[in-house]
């Protein structure tokens, strides 16, 4: 297994990028609001990720998804993208996806056609070969 840490800044933080790690190039872990940036500064291709893991629904891990979505949408990358997270879990991508761009824009039917919704328990989960605890 390889883990790369992407940021370890929480909510309040001085100038770090944001809690987020990818496992074996593939498995993002949270979507900050500086996902974006922070892949593309570790050279990481968007059409790598296959799995997406959220903790919890607070800003700091989440509020990126939105913008990942759109780049996704707009590189044309067809796939079901699973993501997993707590109770809600679609409802919340959809309105955090709604908030950024409204309803009507495309990515946002193109969420639901290219994402599948997972929700797990809140103190354990398995992600393909991997079993985390927290």
């Amino acid at each position: 297994m390889k883990v790369k840490i992407l940021g370890n800044g929480g909510a309040i933080n001085q100038g770090l990028y944001y809690n987020a790690f990818i496992i074996d190039d593939h498995i993002l872990c949270e979507t900050p609001p500086d996902i974006m940036y922070t892949l593309s500064r570790q050279n990481i291709a968007i059409k790598q990720i296959d799995t997406i893991f959220l903790s919890h629904y607070h800003g700091d891990h989440c509020f990126g998804l939105p913008f990942l979505v759109l780049n996704l949408f707009v590189q044309q990358i067809k796939k079901n993208i699973q993501i997993i997270g707590p109770s809600g879990l679609k409802e919340h991508c959809e309105k955090l996806v709604e908030l950024a761009f409204t309803n009507d824009h495309p990515c946002y039917q193109w969420l639901n056609e290219n994402f599948v919704f997972t929700e797990i328990e809140q103190d354990k989960c398995s992600i393909q070969d991997y079993s985390f605890l927290f």
